[in-house]
Formats: C-alpha cells, structure tokens, sequence
C-alpha cells in the first residue's frame, strides 16, 4: 500500500492510496460504501484523513485502508462519498504534497560508509558502534515540484540523496542486520527508542547513499536548476531550485560575512 498526501484544487490536504494512475481516498470510499451499507464500512469514522493521525490508527487504519482499495476493486472508480466527491481521482487531477506534509519529528543519520568516504568526512570512533544523527526542522518539509528556497546566507548549496522510513512508534524497539550501510532501518528505531518513546509520524533519514550528493560528484546546484533524484522501486524526487534569498537589511549577526566555500574546483 503506497501512501501519499494529496490535495485537490480546493480542500484541505488529504490521505490518498495510489493505485495504477489513480489516487484513491480511503476515507471517501469507505464512506460511499457505508451509505450502500457495506459490511465493515460503517467503521469509516475511524479512517483519519491526516497521515500522522492515519499512523497513529496503526493496524486498524491499514486494515480499512486495505479495504478501500477492496471497495473501489468491486464497485469501481464511480464510487462517490456522501460529500459528492469521487473516492477515485486521476492523479492529474490533484497535487501530491509531501507523503507527511509536517512529521512529529525528523532525525538523520549518517548511516552509508560510501558517502563518509567519498565527502572527505572524518567521523567519529562513535559512528562504528551507534547511528549517530542530526534533529531536523519539520517546518521546512517541501513536497514534489515545490521550490527549494536557497538561503542568503551561503553561496553553495547542494543536494543529498537520502532514503528514510515513517514510524507507528514503540519504546525499547529491536533488531535486524544492515546490509550495504553501517546499520539497518530496524537498528536506526532500536537506537532511536532505547529509554525513549518514538511516536507515529516520526521520521527517519538514513543518511545519503554513497555518490548521492554534489560534493561527492563535483557538481555544483545552480538557481533554476531542477534537481531529480530517483530511488529503484521507490521512484524520482523532483524540485526546482529558487533564486537565492537576499536578507534584509538588519537581519542575522553584523559579524557574519558568509559560509565558506567547500570543494569548489570550478
């Protein structure tokens, strides 16, 4: 079951489950079924339509997510809910936001050697027996086609590509191995939730595989650039690149002339 957030011209943002070229609303479908008194669909007031909330439901919410999809399989893409709209819309019809447009919390690990190697990064002895990791501004999440805003405070800027999973969360979590990195996504969530709960909605980066970022490649992101990531099975991130910001008169430290310059051999 693949999960997005999506949102149609007017209205408010949404679950979606995508299905073929289809963006199928399991809260809509499970109501339209309700209002034809299919068996179990009376249970749609359960389905959030927020993705938090929708993780926070747990198997529950997968499981009626599940049977959505069973619904808009037997009744087709002519099944309307109670507020007159489709359960099944063309995906060219809405816009696809970020899967969570503003997660609970977001950490990223550096978790691939490649990369370490390959960015001339000295890490510490720490990183071969822990995932060590940053904690991320959840405000700044973009979605798919939005534009990446280049601060004024640097003359580089550069893209890193990542793959990260959504957690339903725990306490005490444990195990499997890593393959291909220092430590697995189930290594990341037993670190992450030892002595500390980790709550529905967090996310999880597992650090930039090796040559996935300009440094590593010696290619520099320009305004106007679109950036286009892809991952195998998963599928392309795009985004273009904004013109640079210019801070206002006043703003930031008197005592700040900018960041350095890294790698530049242009």
């Amino acid at each position: 079951m693949r999960l997005v957030t999506y949102a149609r011209t007017s209205g408010r943002p949404r679950v979606g489950i995508v299905q073929g070229g289809a963006i199928v609303d399991p809260d809509r479908a499970l109501r339209a079924a309700a209002e034809m008194r299919h068996p179990g669909a009376g249970e749609a007031a359960q389905l959030p339509t927020e993705m938090v909330a929708f993780f926070e439901a747990g198997p529950c919410g997968r499981d009626l997510g599940a049977l959505a999809l069973e619904l808009v399989a037997e009744h087709g893409p002519e099944l309307t809910a109670p507020d007159g709209v489709s359960a099944v819309l063309p995906a060219d019809t809405v816009r696809l936001l970020a899967p969570v447009p503003r997660p609970r919390r977001m950490r990223d690990y550096l978790t691939y050697n490649g990369h370490a190697a390959g960015s001339g990064l000295g890490v510490p002895a720490a990183f071969t027996a822990m995932p060590i990791c940053y904690k991320c501004n959840t405000e700044t999440v973009v979605g798919p086609n939005d534009p990446l805003l280049w601060p004024s405070y640097t003359g580089q800027l550069d893209f890193e590509l990542e793959l990260g999973f959504f957690t339903s969360g725990g306490l005490n979590l444990t195990s499997g191995e890593a393959a291909g990195r220092q430590f697995s996504f189930a290594e990341v969530l037993a670190w992450a939730s030892l002595d500390e709960p980790v709550y529905p909605g967090e996310f999880f980066a597992v650090g930039t595989v090796g040559g996935g970022c300009g440094l590593e490649l010696d290619r520099r992101i320009q305004p106007d650039d679109v950036v286009e990531l892809e991952a195998s099975g998963v599928g392309v991130l795009r985004n273009p690149v904004g013109p640079g910001q210019v801070a206002p008169p006043g703003a930031s430290l008197p005592s700040y002339t900018g960041a350095p310059r890294v790698g530049d051999r242009h």
